[in-house]
């Protein structure tokens, strides 16, 4: 193993190491406890964001809860060096995004194919603002919104005071550097004791660390702001998966350097098995070895939420061995010969992931490599051959262009649900969700 891979492996377990950031978060307590007052917790919002319209209708709840100091920042879009991807497709993803979670929440959010005029934004983030210095925005942001994705620009002309376009641009730019300076990109997000937290996803983790604080409201009832997903299950035994008899098709799309990836494998396979669908594996290359980039900060992060989510749902994660390059090219001739071959290529990729992703296994060194092969039940010398065989990359290649063309996205891991483009692993409750809709229909029209 390089010294490289040795360095960032020893970085990831420091990150994602429950002592570790158990000390962090209770050096942070102890520092609001000797300052006094009540617990600090920023929420940095964007107007034309709607995830931040659904992360909105959650603040007055929490403050209603708990006894915290919320600060407002208004933010825009990151640039792409703090971490923007595709800025071409994020939008119309976020907007069918918003749509397909809210009615699952207790949100709202309109089946809308537009975002608002530019007009629009800048009105409602001038009635924001105003509502941020009046000290009301928990309340008022809300009702801005639904204006603002209704494209209702009268209503919002109508509203009360507004602040100038000048100290909006101001504000928005001062938020933009503190959201970088504590390491963040995104919008929707809260930050509370030196975490991040990302829209609905991430509300339920906000609360329990609010909770662990201390500063729930002693007559605050018990519960979050909106019904958040399904609780995380622990993971199955895999043994050897088989596709079911429901007639239903999911196509999975993954990457072997993806944290998020290795966390959704073992519970879509275990998807597959209870509902009996038809999985179809469609692994591409990471986004680095497709042309994207990803800043330090970004790929920092994305350890750090991934680390969590692994604690959740009870999976090893952390001791990482980056396969970038070699190793996933290597992973991947093995993997795409085992799926046209009809063997276990799920085993496979399980061991492969958990070994980059848990066990600082290099998959570009052959003991490695191999160890990781057998343990899934294959031939060694079989994976050797795929290995030297360059047909996979066509397989890939194809993925990728279905991935960004036909589905219009751009990360791993997605699923293909009917008509429906899903990504994530936080939203494998929502692939369930459209199957069952699915089986429902298709049983009461037979």
């Amino acid at each position: 193993m390089s010294a490289k891979i040795k360095a960032l492996s020893l970085l990831s377990r420091t990150l994602t190491s429950a002592s570790i950031q158990r000390w962090h978060f209770n050096a942070h307590a102890l520092g609001r406890k000797l300052r006094g007052g009540a617990a600090p917790l920023a929420y940095f919002h964007q107007i034309d964001d709607p995830h931040s319209h659904l992360a909105a209708q959650a603040l007055r709840g929490l403050v209603d809860r708990y006894g915290v100091d919320l600060t407002i920042f208004l933010v825009g879009s990151p640039s792409e060096a703090e971490g923007a991807q595709d800025p071409a497709r994020a939008p119309a993803w976020a907007l069918r995004d918003a749509a397909l979670i809210a009615p699952h929440l207790g949100a709202r959010f309109p089946s809308t194919s537009r975002l608002p005029d530019p007009r629009v934004v800048d009105l409602a983030g001038r009635l924001a603002l105003d509502a941020i210095e009046r000290g009301d925005f928990a309340d008022a942001i809300v009702h801005i919104g639904d204006l603002v994705w209704a494209g209702d620009e009268a209503g919002l002309e109508a509203m009360g005071p507004k602040a100038d376009a000048g100290q909006v641009a101001a504000a928005r730019e001062a938020g933009q550097s503190t959201r970088r300076s504590r390491g963040h990109w995104l919008s929707a997000t809260f930050n509370f004791a030196g975490r991040w937290y990302w829209g609905l996803d991430r509300l339920a983790c906000l609360e329990e660390d609010l909770d662990a604080a201390g500063v729930r409201r002693p007559a605050a009832p018990p519960g979050g702001a909106l019904t958040p997903p399904p609780a995380p299950q622990p993971p199955i035994d895999l043994g050897s998966a088989r596709s079911g008899e429901s007639g239903q098709t999911v196509e999975f799309f993954f990457s072997l350097r993806s944290p998020y990836s290795y966390l959704a494998l073992s519970r879509v396979f275990d998807l597959e098995r209870r509902l009996g669908i038809r999985l179809v594996p469609r692994p591409v290359l990471p986004m680095v070895m497709r042309g994207f980039k990803v800043p330090l900060t970004k790929r920092i992060g994305i350890v750090l939420d991934a680390g969590r989510e692994a604690r959740r749902h009870g999976i090893p994660f952390g001791n990482i061995a980056d396969p970038v390059g070699a190793g996933v090219e290597r992973a991947l001739a093995v993997i795409v010969r085992t799926i046209e071959a009809g063997g276990d290529w799920q085993a496979l990729t399980l061991s492969l992931c958990a070994g980059a992703m848990a066990e600082g296994v290099d998959l570009a060194q052959d003991a490695g490599l191999r160890s990781l092969v057998e343990r899934a039940g294959l031939d060694w010398a079989e994976a050797q051959a795929a290995m030297e065989d360059n047909g996979w990359r066509e397989i890939v290649e194809e993925n990728r262009r279905i991935l960004m063309d036909d589905l219009g996205l751009w990360g791993v891991p997605c699923f293909r649900v009917g008509p429906h483009a899903i990504w994530g692993q936080d939203r494998i409750w929502l692939v369930e969700a459209l199957l069952k809709a699915g089986a429902d229909s298709h049983g009461a029209g037979s």
